[in-house]
């Protein structure tokens, strides 16, 4: 268990807002929770299985390094795969003064010349040797330049050298046609490596993208993750196509042909082959299962982005421009990085290494770009949210920098010839190419549409989240739902949700205490013709409240109406308003407040009366209406007034130790009261409270009329000044 400063950094890790935020954001429905743990269980099962892979093809370069390395005296080569057989060439391929000559086709038959080997040993500008290989099965008949003899387990070769007249004899296990064929093998089985690492490395980087769209509610990255998983199925569907054809003309054409019979990886392709399927099983389940819960969340996260109060339809078309931009920019950023990487291991070891001849400047060359990587994806991230104009030309600036290098380098023979040969390579930098001239051309797009609100928009966005304050939301023009039906669909979605994590409170297990056995008829029959609602008192206060009526992010969102308020609470209401509401509270009063008893300082106070007119409980959203209904008012310090004081038979609730909030809803909502209850300990009703009692006018004058919302209805409550 943790202890001291362990302990308590851990706790104000979990108490932190940002903590409660991913928290919040992730468990938010039941699809959000489902996806996260989604994308992080076949992140690992994916990783696992091709770390299974990696291994794989790690032992059989293992075994091909060792058979070629008994050939050291082998000249640079490069040996390709063209018309189903393979070709070695002196030089690169493209070069004009390169030399191929085919050693084996795609039956298993050789064709190897003496003056070919020739060539590459002694007329190589690279290398320079002083041994001459001779790989010729046929004797040529002249026993001057070589001799050739078979052996059981080997080959005896007999080389002159330039500075001796001397002839050594070397055994070797392999011919030079074998070992030509098993380094080529050897190469492709090192790309296979590459491209292991490179899909792990893009499993993990799904991840966060998963998570980012999750955190943000993003659905261009929730696009974006669907879309990275089926590129990852698709290529590792490719891959056990390749594993097929290379293990068909391993055995059809090395193995009885240039090996002559040789077989060194055995049963290992049947193992590779068995380990491939099972990715592409799991590739396929996570694509069905990621693809339903991106439709579930495209859904919700359409409604929340595009009803969401505060902004614009102009800002709404900004910000969705902004996170497909986002989107362009993580993946370029991925992309270019690895096809950067997997050109540097290539030429960096292998046949290929030999012919670098500027592979220092393309060492330098990736250490730049991987420098610059972070702080660029850094500074596209924050200058289209912040708009900073500086920060974009730079972001403009090194994107046009990359664009320039990317095209540069087809100009290098070198880099063509491996991307000509190598499927993976050429697919990778294909793909950071057009993400490149994507996200660039977002970017300036962004930058013309800056100054329309955005960066407003997302700082009290981010400053509300910090807050943790109830999301507020709208409904739209183009709904096809009234704003009440809207609220009940909302509550329906989360209806289960709330069952199954919080218990009703006590004061709504003891509302059915102060219901009447026989409610009016004419009430009840009014109740059966308002439509059925899923927004009620009781789905509002199934859960416990926070510290305010903003300070729960699962609570339901508030529904604005769009009619403005008729009384503000920073002023007091105009006469004409102040005698309309003098008529209509006047009886409550009266019948509500027979006699009253002062405290002496005249301190507000919280009470539950009983009421036996029927018109004061016409607002009620989830309380009851008629007699002996509940309502709860807020009395607030009144001026100091002479009146009888007697003691009354009531219901009281004690009040809550904390001062009440300064805030209230737009709906006129008192700040210690909200659609879910008061802001009070839930406690059993108590009898024989005093309570002072309040001058008419002056009661008038610091109470609301029923609040004005279009969408649902809730108690009237009045709203302390």
């Amino acid at each position: 268990m943790l202890h001291g400063r362990s302990r308590q950094y851990a706790k104000n890790l979990v108490s932190s807002t940002r903590v409660r935020l991913v928290y919040n954001r992730i468990t938010h429905t039941r699809f959000t929770t489902l996806y996260f743990f989604f994308v992080l269980f076949s992140c690992l099962v994916l990783c696992s299985l091709q770390g299974v892979l990696l291994a794989d093809n790690t032992t059989a370069v293992n075994i091909l390094s060792n058979a070629v390395s008994t050939r050291s005296e082998l000249p640079p080569h490069i040996t390709f795969r063209e018309d189903g057989g393979l070709k070695v060439c002196d030089n690169i391929p493209s070069d004009h003064d390169s030399e191929c000559s085919t050693i084996l086709d795609k039956d298993g038959n050789t064709f190897d010349r003496l003056d070919t080997i020739k060539a590459f040993a002694i007329g190589n500008p690279l290398e320079r040797r002083s041994v001459t290989a001779l790989i010729s099965h046929r004797d040529d008949g002249d026993d001057d330049d070589d001799k050739y003899k078979s052996a059981k387990n080997g080959t005896q070769t007999t080389s002159a050298s330039s500075t001796s007249s001397v002839p050594s004899s070397i055994e070797l296990p392999y011919s030079l046609t074998c070992v030509y064929s098993l380094q080529w093998l050897e190469d492709n089985l090192r790309d296979s490596q590459r491209e292991d690492v490179a899909t792990l490395f893009f499993q993990v980087y799904l991840f966060t993208i998963g998570l980012v769209a999750i955190l943000n509610e993003s659905l261009p990255h929730l696009g974006a993750a669907f879309f990275g998983h089926i590129l990852g199925g698709a290529w590792s569907a490719s891959r056990v196509q390749s594993t097929r054809t290379l293990d068909t003309f391993y055995r059809n054409a090395i193995v009885p042909g240039a090996c002559e019979g040789t077989d060194l990886l055995g049963s290992w392709w049947q193992l590779r082959l068995f380990h491939t399927i099972p990715v592409v099983a799991a590739s396929g389940v996570s694509i069905i299962a990621l693809g339903f819960l991106s439709w579930k969340l495209l859904r919700v996260y359409h409604r929340r982005t595009l009803s969401r109060v505060g902004a614009s339809p102009a800002v709404h078309r900004m910000y969705g421009l902004v996170l497909l931009f986002s989107v362009g920019l993580q993946l370029a950023s991925f992309f270019t990085l690895v096809s950067a990487a997997i050109w540097i291991a290539k030429i960096a070891q292998g046949t290929f290494k030999a012919f670098a001849k500027h592979s220092k400047l393309y060492l330098a060359a990736f250490i730049v770009i991987s420098a610059v990587q972070l702080p660029w994806l850094i500074i596209g991230w924050q200058c289209v949210r912040r708009e900073c104009k500086i920060r974009t030309f730079l972001f403009i600036g090194i994107s046009a920098l990359f664009v320039a290098v990317s095209s540069v380098m087809f100009a290098s023979n070198l880099y063509r010839c491996i991307f000509m040969t190598w499927q993976f390579f050429s697919t990778v930098t294909v793909t950071a190419f057009i993400f490149l001239v994507f996200t660039a051309a977002l970017g300036v797009i962004c930058f013309l549409n800056y100054g329309k609100g955005l960066k407003q928009y997302l700082e009290v966005t981010e400053a509300l989240e910090g807050e943790d304050f109830t999301p507020v939301y709208f409904p739209r023009k183009d709904a096809k739902v009234p704003p009440s039906q809207l609220a009940a669909q909302y509550e329906n979605e989360k209806l289960e949700t709330y069952n199954e994590k919080y218990q009703p409170d006590d004061i709504e297990r003891a509302l059915p205490s102060y219901q009447p056995q026989q409610q009016n008829l004419a009430q009840s029959k009014h109740k059966k013709q308002m439509p059925s609602l899923a927004l009620s008192y009781a789905s509002i206060t199934r859960h416990k409240r926070g510290s305010s009526v903003y300070s729960d992010n699962l609570d339901s969102p508030i529904i604005l109406s769009s009619s403005p308020p008729l009384i503000s609470e920073l002023a007091p209401p105009t006469p004409s308003m102040a005698r309309r509401i003098k008529t209509r509270v006047s009886s409550w009063i009266a019948s509500d407040v027979s006699s009253t008893k002062s405290d002496g300082n005249g301190a507000a106070i919280m009470e539950v009366a009983r009421t036996a007119n029927a018109s004061s409980g016409r607002a009620g959203g989830g309380l009851p209406s008629g007699p002996g209904s509940v309502k709860v008012r807020t009395l607030v310090r009144p001026p100091p007034i002479a009146v009888p004081q007697t003691r009354i038979s009531s219901y009281s609730m004690k009040q809550s130790s904390s001062p009440p909030s300064a805030f209230s809803t737009p709906g006129g909502l008192p700040s210690g009261a909200s659609s879910g209850g008061i802001n009070a300990p839930r406690s059993a009703p108590t009898r024989q409270s005093t309570v002072p009692s309040l001058n008419s006018r002056e009661s008038v004058r610091r109470t609301l009329k029923k609040p004005p919302m279009s969408g649902v209805d809730l108690p009237a409550v009045p709203t302390r000044f």
